[in-house]
């Protein structure tokens, strides 16, 4: 294979085995984001595992080593390793599937058609090949699957197309697969790459569409998936609608190799300036099967997301908390879907916890809205967590008065009360509800200056009495009040509250 400028990426060169059909799970990385490994056959050729073991375990070396070199050794692709070696997670479990069709029925398809085929085969069998859970991406070494003549082309990887900046983009989810064609009896898998290139571009090639690459906004974008600035792994002229004319690639990164984003511009840079395109866009470096290169051989499980479900009144700030969100290496950082729609529209850096303000679409009526959470662990890991949240039209409740109360303590200090409103402001008022002695009785009326609070938070205190109430109370030994919390609305159309309680003085 040509030389890269690599960083080691731990993984060896041969590989130390049993050869297995499912999942490998006594030695794993848990339930972390992976790409699987899959060796497939038609099922009329041989099993060449054995013979080829040891150069598909180089091949994804190479790939880590070229992307940890892309990354200035900061991160690198989190491979499915673990067998039953000693150093078990220096080797990818490889698991080994036979194709339900023959080498003849998989040559005669279409390229786009037998990577579908395949496709289709090993997501069939996706539980045998994931047995610790978490998401897998695949990726497929299809033996004896490439024409011998007419259409070569060497592989297929599905691309979303999605550039969103965010946790939440389509590539970082479950189930893509990319597969490379190989040729029966070839020792190699593949026919030689072109000079300047090695057997790696290959499948780096593949697998970097599942990660997001090429969107159709990137500079230089070919418009189908690809780019024209070369020397580059995703660049090279597919006839797409945005290529240069004449339909050439562009030499920018004079390199005797396939650099890994020719000037890190187009689809991966773990470091992109600020307000650059991979600033601002997705951006495969940020991709939940990436890993940072010092914990690439590390098991672990995604983060556990937990949101707790607020009071939310209409109108009124509330704080979104995933405080109680865990991880068993530690968390990075938190991002929030504010709309549902799978995509993360703002990041809090570590801090768990965000202040939103909603409003009930229809004045008076209690709505509905979904709100998650992104946690993101130190391995790059995400975890996920969405909760239905009622925002409630604007209301009032007065609570915690107890029944009886001092009436020295009132006569000192004023009357307790506890509220909570949601939507506007609280107007709290005592008026006399009867008088408990004959001799002593006032009619209703205010007895202590109304006192304005902000709602949507639990509030408790005094309501003090007037000073010409107080002097007509000191002869009292008892009194019966009622306490009023009056909720002012916030805007046209919503509705006022009233809450009351009867309180005793004695």
């Amino acid at each position: 294979m040509t030389a890269h400028a690599a960083a080691a990426s731990q993984l060896a060169t041969t590989w130390c085995g049993t050869e297995r059909r499912t999942d490998y799970t006594a030695s794993s990385l848990g339930s972390l984001p992976q790409v699987k490994v899959v060796y497939a056959y038609p099922s009329d050729a041989p099993d060449r595992f054995n013979a080829l073991k040891d150069w598909l375990q180089a091949d994804v070396a190479a790939m880590a080593d070229r992307v940890a070199a892309a990354a200035g050794s900061a991160e690198t692709i989190r491979f499915d390793v673990g067998t039953d070696c000693p150093s078990p997670l220096s080797y990818v479990d490889i698991a080994v599937l036979q194709l339900p069709q023959t080498a003849a029925q998989l040559q005669a398809m279409a390229w786009p058609d037998r990577g579908a085929a395949i496709r289709q085969a090993v997501l069939a069998q996706a539980g045998n090949l994931n047995l610790t859970g978490g998401l897998r991406h695949y990726a497929v070494f299809a033996d004896d699957t490439l024409p011998a003549s007419g259409d070569r082309t060497s592989g297929v990887g599905e691309r979303p197309t999605d550039a969103s900046p965010d946790p939440g983009n389509l590539s970082n989810g479950d189930g893509l697969v990319a597969n490379i064609f190989g040729e029966g009896g070839n020792p190699t898998f593949i026919p030689p790459p072109s000079p300047g290139a090695d057997t790696s571009d290959y499948m780096l090639h593949e697998i970097t569409h599942t990660f997001g690459a090429v969107q159709e906004a990137a500079p230089h974008s070919s418009g189908a998936g690809h780019c024209y600035d070369e020397q580059d792994v995703m660049c090279y002229p597919d006839g797409g609608p945005y290529f240069r004319a004449g339909g050439a690639t562009q030499t920018v990164c004079n390199l005797p190799f396939q650099a890994y984003d020719c000037n890190g511009d187009d689809y991966f840079n773990f470091a992109p300036p600020a307000g650059s395109y991979l600033a601002t866009h997705w951006n495969s470096a940020r991709s939940t099967y990436m890993c940072p290169l010092t914990r690439c051989q590390t098991a672990g499980a995604p983060p556990i997301a937990r949101l707790a479900i607020p009071s939310a009144w209409s109108g009124a700030p509330f704080t979104l908390s995933a405080a109680a969100s865990t991880d068993d290496a530690g968390l990075a950082g938190f991002t929030w879907d504010l709309n549902y729609d799978g995509h993360f529209d703002q990041t809090t850096g570590t801090n768990p916890s965000l202040s939103l303000t909603y409003k009930d679409q229809t004045p008076g009526v209690e709505g509905l809205v979904k709100l998650g959470v992104g946690a993101v662990d130190i391995d790059g890991a995400l975890g996920r967590a969405y909760i239905q949240l009622p925002i409630r039209p604007p209301n009032v409740f007065l609570g915690g008065t107890h029944t009886q109360q001092k009436l020295r303590t009132a006569r000192a200090s004023g009357i307790s009360y506890s509220v909570y409103g949601g939507g506007g402001t609280v107007r709290i008022t005592l008026t006399v509800s009867s008088s408990v002695k004959r001799r002593f009785h006032l009619p209703s009326r205010t007895l202590a200056t109304s006192r304005v609070l902000p709602a949507s938070i639990q509030l408790a205190g005094h309501v003090k009495l007037k000073r010409a109430i107080l002097n007509r109370l000191k002869p009292a030994r008892s009194l019966r009040v009622r306490m009023s919390a009056r909720l002012t609305p916030l805007g046209a159309g919503e509705r006022a509250a009233t809450r009351a309680a009867n309180i005793v003085l004695r």
